[in-house]
């Protein structure tokens, strides 16, 4: 079974924290400096100033409170939500009489992304990012929908079935 949403935005609040402690693999381009962003002053004059990732990261993701929108992302993904193979074993004409049909399935659930959604935001030097977190895991359904903060990973299993007919 594939499964997919497409759409919505999601905020990786866990990202955000780890970016303002220099954790994330976002964070490793420009730690020695030379980082130029670009952009105008206030007058509309360019800026050629060079900063250190740090000094980005911090700011930009304030520790647990800080803009939201650098740690936006495209909710969309699309996933193997569920995989069965079965096979029937042959049996003896002996054994048929007591069991008519014997099968042997593998079963797996949320095995992988297809796709993931990237971060709305382009970061100059960085580019878009691709989520590296599973959008339905996300803090609640009230106030809290769309944000994902220090959530569990989405349970992943893998097992075998053996059903047998009479």
């Amino acid at each position: 079974m594939i499964d997919g949403r497409i759409g919505g935005v999601i905020v990786d609040g866990t990202e955000q924290l780890m970016a303002f402690n220099g954790i994330t693999k976002g964070t490793e381009k420009f730690r020695e400096g030379g980082w130029d962003l670009g952009g105008v002053d206030a007058t509309g004059a360019p800026v050629k100033v060079a900063i250190k990732a740090q000094d980005y990261w911090t700011t930009a993701s304030g520790g647990r409170y800080g803009s939201a929108e650098f740690f936006s992302y495209d909710a969309t993904n699309i996933r193997v939500r569920e995989a069965a193979l079965g096979y029937t074993i042959p049996l003896p004409g002996s054994v048929r009489q007591v069991v008519k049909e014997l099968k042997l399935s593998f079963v797996g659930r949320n095995l992988l992304f297809l796709y993931r959604g990237e971060s709305k935001l382009d970061v100059p030097g960085i580019g878009k990012r691709k989520m590296s977190f599973d959008p339905d895991m996300s803090l609640g359904n009230s106030n809290w929908q769309g944000i994902s903060y220090g959530t569990f990973p989405s349970t992943q299993s893998l097992g075998f079935n053996l059903q047998a007919t009479f």
